[in-house]
């Protein structure tokens, strides 16, 4: 009677003929709500018909029966305990009753709930942010080869510039051996010199 976990004796075939107070409590069902009914009015819908052939299954053959249950209180609420049925036999070894007891975890269930979804928004949250940061990265690669590729052709345009120097500076100097070599010869021939190495002055 003064037990906070919930008490709920039934005869064999699951017809209810004692709750405790704290029975009472939890589900919202008084005693002569619940007395001469069957657990069935606290179903909640949650568990398939396997959840509850098992649990027939394991008290009926003898054992005690332990296990999470999801039920419905009488305003529709649903709550979550702990449940330990266990079966009770007369001295001729005949199971006549059963006895369930149960611990109410509903705010554990709550909190664990809450976690859960925390830690599902925060793996949402680190997906999406891991995805920005392979954009980012993508996008920085990228840039970075075009830059790389920019500065090889930079680099590529500076050789290129370099040899058309070089062969330019090269044919000026040649040419200019080649005046001296026609001046040479006009002085030879006793003509004036035909080209003027002040290029200011040159006039052909």
């Amino acid at each position: 009677e003064q037990t906070a976990d919930t008490v709920v004796v039934t005869d064999c075939e699951g017809v209810i003929q004692y709750v405790n107070p704290a029975y009472e409590q939890l589900t919202g069902y008084q005693k002569e709500d619940a007395i001469r009914r069957t657990p069935r009015i606290l179903k909640s819908g949650i568990h398939d018909g396997l959840f509850y052939k098992t649990l027939w299954d394991t008290i009926l053959s003898g054992q005690v029966f332990h296990g999470e249950i999801a039920n419905r209180r009488k305003n529709g609420e649903v709550f979550h305990e702990v449940k330990t049925i266990t079966p009770l036999r007369n001295v001729r070894g005949e199971i006549t009753h059963f006895v369930a007891t149960g611990k109410d975890i509903t705010e554990r269930k709550r909190a664990e709930e809450n976690l859960r979804k925390a830690y599902d928004d925060l793996e949402v949250r680190v997906q999406d942010r891991t995805e920005e940061l392979q954009i980012a990265n993508s996008e920085l690669e990228d840039e970075i080869n075009q830059r790389f590729r920019a500065e090889e052709a930079l680099q590529a345009t500076n050789r290129e510039l370099t040899r058309f120097n070089t062969a330019m500076v090269g044919r000026e100097l040649r040419m200019i051996e080649l005046k001296k070599e026609v001046n040479e010869l006009c002085g030879q021939a006793s003509q004036p010199p035909r080209y003027y190495l002040d290029f200011e002055k040159e006039q052909v």
